[in-house]
């Protein structure tokens, strides 16, 4: 077992995400370095958390696993196939941001339509106007129909 991983040897993955900055809106890359590969996973940590590691001798026939534990260093697994955690390449993680990111959109789009048709019904009422349904909760007039276009009930 090597005692130290060189960031210049170990497999990079990316994982993008968006940050407000000073400028802007940045997308921010954070590069993960993988410390063990199995058949379908690489178990990876971040540029700090490898030189915290490396910073802790080995203990003998301790894996660089172990090592991360010891450092009490988050270890990331990452699929080999349909991974949502990091990328083997940045084009993957920019793809998967752009992914994320328009889904995102679909989600906030949803939750403001209801948001926004329930605020309307709410201030058209008063709270003792509101009947409880069989479970004892209040649902709101009007509602229905919008609820059951974006989710799905059994």
């Amino acid at each position: 077992m090597s005692k130290y991983i060189d960031k210049d040897t170990a497999k990079p993955f990316y994982k993008m995400q968006l940050h407000p900055g000073e400028y802007g809106v940045e997308v921010f890359t954070t590069t993960f370095f993988s410390i063990h590969e199995t058949e379908c996973f690489n178990f990876c940590v971040n540029e700090f958390a490898l030189m915290r590691m490396n910073g802790y001798g080995n203990l003998k026939n301790e894996s660089q696993t172990a090592k991360a534990k010891r450092a009490l260093v988050k270890v990331h697994r990452v699929a080999k196939v349909g991974s949502r955690v990091a990328f083997d390449s940045k084009q993957k993680a920019y793809d998967h941001l752009i992914f994320m990111k328009k889904r995102h959109v679909r989600h906030l789009q949803r939750d403001i339509e209801l948001i926004g048709l329930s605020l309307k019904a709410l201030l058209n009422s008063t709270f003792e106007e509101m009947k409880p349904d069989l479970n004892g909760n209040i649902v709101i007039d009007g509602t229905k129909e919008t609820v059951l276009e974006h989710y799905t009930f059994n």
